[in-house]
This record gives structure tokens, C-alpha cells and sequence, in this order.
């Protein structure tokens, strides 16, 4: 069944030597794609084996198989319990700085420390980039979306999570594009728009040529260092999130794949949301 239906809803500002538009919907994406008026070149092999019709369809209603590659990763790492956890300093016998205060009145606890407590609103924003080389294979793509989805839904369990679907191409200037995924409960959409080569270069990719004319395939900047250098801070920027609070998950391309998803997975779980250990 369709989800109700939410007017288009886009924001716009500059943005790396460009524009980036917000959009808060994945309603509202599919409608602004469905308003571009140029060229569109559909590839369906390219495309992941989804015609323009049924990207549409799978934008507004799910695609269950990608929630299913989403699935098999949960289950492979399962086992990895974890809870969100942040940096406090504390009171203590032992510790790495002097409380001068507490020395001089006699208090056993008069050394300061770092430690690990428990969080339950320690925010993460991630911004996975769906852009990526026309080599790059549509199986590879579904694979890394469905690792990132598998992230979200196991990081959510015990933190908030606020996922963007991201991505921006080059010409005259940088046209960017940033769509709000809904929460985890609505997992057929995001699951399409984070892990189905349609959602990305069938929709976004349009999508970016209609934020700034002149827009091209082909990476922002001319350049895929210098798009992987700025990423973060532009699309943090965009929605006033600090950057110190975003995981950006940069666009693969040939000879260097972001990420290999079976280890990627628990890196990034121990990373966001693994208990502390001894060394950390």
C-alpha cells in the first residue's frame, strides 16, 4: 500500500561551488523527479534491472528484496551486542588530571578521569553518498546499501539515527541533492533509496541536473578526491549538523570501493555503538 502522499517539500542553498536542495521525503523526492523535464537516459542493467516505471513505484511503496540483503547482514553480525556509549569526566582515586578543590578539602577523590557511560541521546547523523563510478557493478551497489541499512536499524536500537541519501555531480557548477530517509519502521522505502542503483542513477542523478543547470555524470568538482574531501562538510552544513556528530559514507569508484561490507559492518558498530574497552 502507497504512503500517503506529502507535498514536495525542498530546500535550497549554496552549496561547493554549487546548490544542494534538502528534500524531507521520499514522496517529495519521487515527485521532484517526476517534475524534471530534460534528458533522462535509462540503462536498465545500469539501473539494477528496474525500469523509470517501477523505480517510481519502488520509491513510494518498498522494495522488499533490498530489506531482505538488509536482513542477512543483521543476521551475520547479531551477535555483536552493543550499546551507545560517549566520553564524561568523572570523580576518582585514580585518574590523569588534579581536582584542586577537592585536594585541599581532604577528598579521597581528588583526581580527575575519562570514562565511558551510557548515553541513550547521543545523535548520529550518516550521510551515505549513492553516487559512484559507472563501472562500479549494480550488485556491489546493492550489497554496500544493504551493509548501511544493516548499520541504521542495529545502531538504532539504542541511539537516535537520522539517515540522508546523498549525492552531487559537476559541470559548470555542483548540483547536490539530499533526501530525508523515514524512520527504520518504513524499511521497503529506505531500502530502496539507500541500496537500488535506480534510486541513484536513474532518479538522483536527474534530480541533481534539475537543482543547477549545466550539471553533468560526472563527479562534483571535476574530481573525485576533492567531492570525497568536501562531502562531509557540505552536507552537514546543509542541515546545521555538526560534523563531529555525521558519519559520510563516500561514493565508491573504480580501484577503490569504499567499503567491503563484511568488515565494514562491525568497524563501524565498534565505532557508534560498541561498549568501551580497555584500550579505548
Amino acid at each position: 500500500m502507497s504512503a500517503p502522499f506529502n507535498a514536495v517539500q525542498v530546500r535550497y542553498s549554496a552549496a561547493g561551488n554549487g546548490k544542494v536542495a534538502v528534500i524531507d521525503t521520499i514522496d517529495a523526492f519521487a515527485e521532484y523527479y517526476s517534475g524534471y523535464t530534460g534528458r533522462d537516459r535509462w540503462d536498465y542493467s545500469w539501473m539494477g534491472g528496474l525500469t523509470r516505471s517501477q523505480a517510481i513505484l519502488a520509491a513510494r511503496n518498498g522494495h522488499q528484496p533490498s530489506v531482505a540483503s538488509s536482513d542477512e547482514y543483521m543476521g551475520k553480525f547479531e551477535e555483536l551486542a552493543f550499546q551507545a556509549r560517549k566520553w564524561t569526566t568523572v570523580d576518582a582515586v585514580a585518574g590523569g588530571a588534579p581536582n584542586v578543590g577537592a585536594y585541599l578539602a581532604g577528598s579521597p577523590v581528588s583526581m580527575r578521569r575519562r570514562q565511558r557511560v551510557m548515553n541513550d541521546f547521543a545523535p548520529l547523523t550518516i550521510f551515505l553518498d549513492v553516487v559512484s563510478s559507472g563501472g562500479i557493478s549494480a550488485e556491489y551497489l546493492k550489497k554496500r546499501g544493504a551493509a548501511v541499512l544493516a548499520l541504521v536499524r542495529m545502531l538504532g536500537a539504542t541511539r537516535p539515527v537520522q539517515l540522508y541519501a546523498v549525492g552531487g555531480l559537476g559541470g559548470r557548477r555542483n548540483g547536490y541533492i539530499m533526501v530525508k530517509m523515514p524512520e527504520v519502521a518504513d524499511l521497503g522505502r529506505s531500502a530502496f533509496m539507500m541500496a537500488h542503483p535506480a534510486a541513484a542513477r536513474g532518479m538522483l542523478y536527474a534530480c541533481a541536473h534539475r537543482v543547477e543547470e549545466g550539471v553533468k555524470r560526472s563527479w562534483a568538482f571535476h574530481s573525485v578526491e576533492a567531492y570525497r574531501h568536501n562531502g562531509l562538510k557540505i552536507y552537514a552544513e546543509a542541515i546545521g549538523a555538526p560534523e563531529a556528530d555525521c558519519l559520510y559514507v563516500p561514493p565508491p569508484y573504480l580501484g577503490e570501493q569504499d567499503l567491503v561490507p563484511e568488515k565494514w559492518l562491525p568497524e563501524m558498530l565498534a565505532k557508534y555503538g560498541a561498549a568501551a574497552t580497555d584500550n579505548d
